[in-house]
């Protein structure tokens, strides 16, 4: 249904699956899968300033030496699109659910730069900072991606 000023949010399903890389014989993965789902909702406030909210659950491949939770995530956060909508920033709030019971849920925020290209494809910086114990300090991020 559309509210007062005709605009709907944006929904989008999302799936994903995180190959097993890290080594299982060193103790740095459990050599399996891990899968898992979520939801991403946007929803334009005001000349190219969105507010957005993401959650959803990863299924963590199990391993029999460690017993990991299987984790939920979400994030709430603001994007501002700048240069007729080819650059966006954005500044959320994200939190973990811990892999280990009994460690910190990792909680961070996100400060993210993302430049479409006329191509399709579409380049994202973001850096990350720490709020919690169980959060890295900071981080960087790279990524890119093309929408069909």
């Amino acid at each position: 249904m559309l509210d007062e000023r005709g605009w709907l949010p944006t929904i989008a399903l999302r799936a994903h699956v995180k190959a097993p890389t890290a080594s299982e014989d060193k103790g740095l993965g459990t050599g399996r899968p891990d899968e898992g789902a979520g939801i991403e909702v946007s929803r334009t406030i005001g000349r190219g300033l969105m507010a957005m909210v993401d959650g959803g659950y990863t299924n963590i491949g199990d391993q029999a030496a460690f017993d990991f939770n299987n984790t939920s995530w979400y994030d709430v956060g603001l994007a501002q699109n700048l240069a007729k909508d080819l650059v966006n920033v954005s500044v959320f709030f994200e939190e973990y659910r811990a892999l280990v019971q009994g460690l910190e849920n990792s909680r961070a925020v996100i400060a993210a730069v993302s430049v479409k290209s006329r191509g399709g494809w579409r380049m994202q910086f973001s850096g990350d900072f720490g709020l919690s114990d169980g959060a890295p300090d900071h981080g960087f991020t790279f990524g890119a991606s093309r929408r069909f």
